[in-house]
């Protein structure tokens, strides 16, 4: 498995603007050599133009951190209600 990439994904988000124009918003869990990383990806499309033509501009968040510190409280509270 390459880094980001992942047989876990969430299905995306896709939201439809007034212009017809589609974004969407996805995370990718990946562990690669027993380093596990979440990324989250926004996809927004832009307006075609006669410089540039069709684009996307993708924003890519690393929210490893936040994931594994919920996670974290998750099974800590799960192993306070078992006792």
């Amino acid at each position: 498995m390459r880094p980001f990439e992942s047989s876990d994904r969430t299905r995306p988000i896709v939201i439809c603007g007034e212009n017809g124009l589609r974004s969407f918003d996805m995370s990718v869990r990946s562990e690669v050599g027993g380093v596990t990383r979440v990324v989250e990806t926004e996809h927004i499309p832009l307006m075609p133009s006669r410089e540039i033509g069709d684009g996307m501009l993708m924003v890519e968040r690393d929210i490893t951190a936040t994931v594994l510190a919920q996670e974290r409280r998750e099974r800590n509270m799960k192993q306070l209600v078992e006792t």
